[in-house]
């Protein structure tokens, strides 16, 4: 009985450091996703400058309300 108590511990301490493995990539990449839209973003504003970049953003708009609508909060990890 005492054995499997610790194989059981050992499993769960193998979960958790797996878990935080994971946790701690997600973190990282979309940290390095996001710092990358900012400076694109940044760029393509100074490219077009004011004006253009009002097109841009209104032109980028309509699609971005039609995804968030039919996503309705479900992203494609839950459908998985």
């Amino acid at each position: 009985m005492h054995e499997e108590a610790e194989d059981m511990t050992g499993g769960l301490v193998e979960v958790a450091t797996d878990s935080a493995r994971g946790g701690f990539w997600l973190f990282l990449s979309e940290f390095v996703s996001t710092v990358f839209l900012a400076v694109g973003s940044i760029l393509i504003a100074r490219l077009l400058g004011p004006s253009n970049y009002g097109v841009y953003s209104i032109t980028l708009s309509a699609p971005i309300i039609i995804v968030s609508v039919i996503g309705l909060g479900i992203n494609q990890q839950s459908l998985a």
